[in-house]
């Protein structure tokens, strides 16, 4: 009917692709959101376990970059007349994926999952009138168009490997003092303060300048962006994605990051960090400012309703004075950049989820392998309903009421071995021989 009257709803243009995808033996996905609907498929020979799948991070665990094991389409891009042709279908991809974030998620059917459970078309019915969206017509021209941009798939199913570092007397002690309750902010992150969110286009880029050395320059927010932030405690970019990866990708080249700060909350907000770092440094003797990239969003249990967010990679910076351009800047220490090993240890404790392959983190050509580092974790909570994570950074301090003896114990350990007390301690047999002492077999 769609194809003989040139017209449909986006319902109509969605189900007539699916029918499309499963005619040449494709696994074709219909999502549903409010108000509209639109048409996907599995890349992989799979289904989900239920015909209908109401939870939104099941698909965007599934769509993340380099890692797609779907992909979506937004069907009446096809039919838009202001589209090119040429590049049509890379358009309707990249639509499709942005109504994942944009868009208030009702469902998703997995249509070969029904298929198995009995569901068939329903059998065609004689021509009736119908109303709707008129489709382009036709042309016996034929028409020139570009094949779709080649998927990178190089981290599809790819996860770190190797092991942790050996479990002796010292990393026993050292999880000991880790600090699982909800005021730890490297379990329970909260806006404050002290915290700061970055606008970024690229996590792992980010990361690799600033392994290289590279300073970068903190803004305020642009003075034409628009959109009010303050009702939101975390800002969420997809609801501007195209205007804040521009603006970064922009600000990026010329080492500089924006915030979402006006320039007076801003200036505020790095001097209370600066001071509070340098406080640290001078009392404690241990560095606390990091640079947090990722947040996993997690639950504390099936029923909870709050979500709680934990950092996970943790790059450890200073906030330096800018005198030449006023302003501050911030850099690496050059310090080991660490994984959240409060989370890990927590993740594998409390909800049986044991994570390897990140302590020590992975390695690339520039730094840290960012992009394998999120995949390993994303397809650890793969089976957690509404976990995923979360690209956004975050300048904080991170810190819990034994993170002192803790850092001392992680980044000193053979510092702290070669005393002769400690190491009966780790041995469990007296080594120290004191003088005077006699011994009697």
């Amino acid at each position: 009917m769609v194809l003989k009257q040139k017209m449909g709803t986006c319902l109509d243009l969605a189900v007539l692709y699916a029918a499309c995808l499963e005619a040449v033996g494709l696994h074709p996905l219909l999502f549903f959101m409010t108000g509209h609907a639109f048409c996907g498929c599995w890349l992989e020979n799979e289904t989900f376990a239920d015909c209908c799948v109401d939870d939104v991070s099941a698909i965007e665990k599934r769509i993340a970059e380099n890692a797609e094991e779907m992909l979506i389409v937004e069907c009446t891009d096809f039919v838009d007349s202001n589209v090119h042709d040429v590049e049509r279908f890379d358009h309707a991809m990249k639509h499709g994926k942005d109504h994942i974030s944009n868009m208030e998620f009702q469902c998703v059917i997995d249509i070969i999952r029904t298929r198995g459970s009995g569901i068939r078309p329903i059998p065609l019915r004689p021509e009736q009138t119908y109303s709707g969206m008129q489709l382009a017509e036709e042309s016996d021209k034929p028409k020139e168009m570009l094949a779709p941009s080649e998927l990178n798939s190089s981290l599809l199913g790819k996860v770190a490997e190797g092991n942790d570092k050996p479990v002796t007397k010292m990393r026993i002690w050292e999880r000991k003092l880790l600090d699982f309750s909800l005021r730890n902010s490297l379990l329970n992150f909260r806006v404050t303060k002290n915290t700061m969110q970055l606008m970024t286009a690229d996590l792992g880029k980010l990361e690799d300048e600033l392994a290289s050395g590279s300073d970068f320059r903190i803004m305020e927010i642009p003075t034409e962006w628009t959109v009010s932030t303050r009702d939101a405690k975390i800002f969420a970019i997809e609801n501007e994605k195209d205007l804040v990866t521009n603006i970064a990708e922009n600000e990026f080249k010329n080492n500089r990051i924006r915030t979402f700060l006006s320039e007076t909350d801003l200036d505020s907000a790095l001097k209370s960090l600066y001071r509070s770092a340098k406080v640290s440094m001078e009392e404690n003797g241990s560095n606390t400012l990091f640079l947090a990239l990722g947040l996993l969003r997690w639950y504390e249990s099936d029923l909870s309703e709050k979500p709680r967010y934990a950092p996970l990679v943790l790059i450890p910076i200073d906030i330096v004075r800018n005198t030449r351009n006023k302003g501050y800047v911030i850099r690496s220490r050059q310090e080991e950049t660490q994984i959240n090993v409060t989370l890990l240890e927590y993740l594998r404790q409390d909800h049986g989820i044991s994570i390897t392959g990140l302590d020590p983190l992975p390695l690339d050509e520039h730094g840290i392998d960012l992009p394998l580092v999120f995949n390993t974790i994303r397809q650890a909570v793969m089976g957690k309903k509404r976990w995923n994570i979360e690209e956004y950074a975050f300048i904080g301090l991170f810190s819990f009421s034994q993170f002192v003896m803790w850092n001392d114990l992680r980044n000193r350990s053979e510092e702290i071995s070669q005393n002769k007390v400690v190491s009966s301690l780790m041995a469990g047999s007296l080594t120290l021989c004191p003088r005077g002492y006699k011994h009697n077999p």
